[in-house]
């Protein structure tokens, strides 16, 4: 009645991406498909990077009786992507199943034809993101000295030797129930996931020489509910299936570094619409001034003393909320 198996892997990827383009001008006549023929060189470009990512897996799974079911994973990656300091990270996980229809005191429910519990925890990382993002890069420009134009080079960001793996813990917990020989299925799940050492440019004082760092700041939590119903109402030569689903998200953002201070994207000129990060708010809210409807004549303007100096009938009309 007991069974396992046991899995273990190794992975070793790498990526080598290189390109080119170039382009001339003052070609003979337009017989002549090629680069060498033009007479003068107009534009050449190039770009290289390479990423690499180890990776040791394993998993074990558990069956008793078709009753009782346990698994448990380890992953330990390693990524180019993130500084000398915290390249690796270790994502563990655990699940375990209950099928209560198995169970001889079900046999005296034969309209239960499938009933399961089952949970599961477990990590998991993110490593998405462009190459060479905890190195300080340079970018070229053109300075004029005296009469000559010299090629010059600057620092183009901030170096972060530290920059480590994103990591979302979950927590998911689900039942799956069938009816009448599965002619009439549910699934439910519940699930509640935190994602610490969040991967974000973070808006800096101009004055660094800078405008953003990337790295590792904040924590969010998604907590969600998912519902799914499929029932076969007719299976013969015509066929008939209905399905319904529902789902809900939401998400908070819990900590954003040391002072908790709102990160604010997209500041544009008034009316525009931008983003917010900030410590109890959905991730990603949107952030700007509260409309109100519209000015529907100039007493209204007037009697308004928040009102802005261009507004005029029809124009959108503005909650103020500091007096």
């Amino acid at each position: 009645e007991h069974s396992f198996n046991l899995m273990g892997g190794y992975e070793y990827n790498f990526r080598d991406y290189y390109w080119m383009t170039a382009q001339n001008r003052d070609y003979d006549n337009d017989d002549i498909h090629y680069l060498a023929a033009g007479k003068v060189i107009f534009n050449a470009n190039d770009n290289a990077n390479q990423t690499s990512l180890i990776s040791y897996l394993g998993r074990f799974n558990y069956n008793f009786a078709g009753k009782y079911l346990l698994s448990a994973s380890f992953r330990r990656d390693g990524s180019s992507r993130f500084g000398p300091n915290t390249k690796w990270g270790n994502f563990p996980a655990f699940s375990a199943g209950w099928r209560i229809s198995e169970e001889n005191f079900m046999n005296s429910v034969p309209t239960i034809s499938n009933f399961k519990l089952r949970a599961s925890y477990g990590f998991t990382g993110n490593d998405n993101f462009a190459d060479y993002r905890w190195i300080s890069t340079m970018n070229q420009a053109k300075v004029a000295i005296g009469d000559n134009l010299t090629t010059s080079y600057y620092p183009s960001s901030i170096e972060n030797p530290d920059l480590a793996w994103e990591r979302t813990r979950q927590l998911n917990i689900g039942i799956d129930l069938g009816l009448w020989e599965q002619r009439l299925m549910f699934e439910g799940d519940f699930y509640h996931s935190i994602s610490d050492n969040l991967l974000l440019n973070v808006p800096i004082p101009s004055t660094s020489g800078f405008t953003n760092v990337f790295t590792n700041i904040g924590e969010v939590s998604n907590k969600g509910l998912e519902l799914n119903i499929t029932s076969y109402n007719i299976d013969t030569k015509l066929k008939w299936t209905t399905q319904l689903n529902f789902s809900l998200n939401r998400s908070e953002v819990i900590a954003l570094g040391a002072d908790d201070a709102p990160m604010i994207f997209g500041v544009n000129s008034f009316g525009s619409m931008q983003k917010i990060n900030m410590v109890g708010e959905p991730v990603f809210s949107f952030y700007g001034y509260k409309y109100d409807g519209v000015y529907m004549n100039q007493a209204e303007i007037d009697a308004d003393p928040s009102a802005y100096e261009s507004a005029t009938p029809g124009d959108g009309r503005y909650v103020d909320v500091s007096g």
